[in-house]
């Protein structure tokens, strides 16, 4: 699965919206507010929690129920497909969660990276549904075009 833009990505993308709960995991306090403010002024429904710490974000994961997630790849700790995998790996192996029906359908996930990643051969989940990598340069594009009515 390459994870550079394409028409048919772009329509999963979209497909994903709209959805009421999104987890923006972001270190950057004001990358994750301007992410935060955008979506919810395009999408007044929609609940936006950002969370800087990476094993927080291990933790909201497991116990909370989300339908979407914005990941930076660079969180100082543990990178963000690593929180993925992690995750992903302890729902498996815990019954409770595997029988809650959280996670029925694998979770849409957008990792924001300040480089070109392809990690669609390299991480493997049963969990989260990795949808595309964005940059900081077209993650403006990707918010107004997922979530403008």
């Amino acid at each position: 699965m390459s994870l550079a833009s394409s028409k048919s990505e772009d329509i999963s993308v979209r497909s994903v919206f709209p959805k009421n709960r999104i987890l923006i995991i972001d270190d950057d306090v004001d990358m994750g507010s301007v992410i935060k403010h955008k979506i919810e002024a395009l999408q007044p429904n929609v609940h936006c929690k950002i969370i800087q710490d990476p094993y927080e974000a291990l933790l909201e994961l497991v116990d909370h129920k989300y339908d979407f997630i914005l990941l930076d790849q660079r969180i100082p700790g543990l990178q963000g497909s690593s929180i993925l995998s992690q995750v992903d790996k302890f729902i498996d192996e815990d019954e409770l969660i595997s029988e809650s029906g959280r996670f029925d359908s694998p979770l849409p996930v957008v990792i924001m990276s300040g480089e070109h990643l392809n990690l669609g051969h390299s991480l493997k989940l049963k969990n989260f549904k990795l949808l595309k990598t964005l940059n900081k340069k077209n993650l403006q594009t990707f918010i107004t075009e997922s979530f403008a009515h």
